[in-house]
């Protein structure tokens, strides 16, 4: 496996927490703390305050 930056490996042992306790329950919690590893404040604030946005910033393209 290639190195990971600091961010990647945060959110990578974030994900890997989340599937290891299988709290499906706390799921939405780990995916707010991958989204803030990986995107900081700015990223949080765009989905807490327009989700469509932050949509279409961060995952349009991703699809092709």
């Amino acid at each position: 496996m290639e190195e990971l930056t600091e961010k990647e490996s945060k959110a990578l042992g974030l994900a890997v927490e989340a599937i290891y306790f299988e709290d499906s329950y706390d799921y939405i919690s780990y995916l707010w703390q991958i989204v803030k590893a990986l995107g900081g404040k700015e990223a949080t604030d765009l989905l807490e305050d327009d989700t469509s946005s932050a949509f279409d910033k961060y995952c349009l393209g991703l699809r092709d």
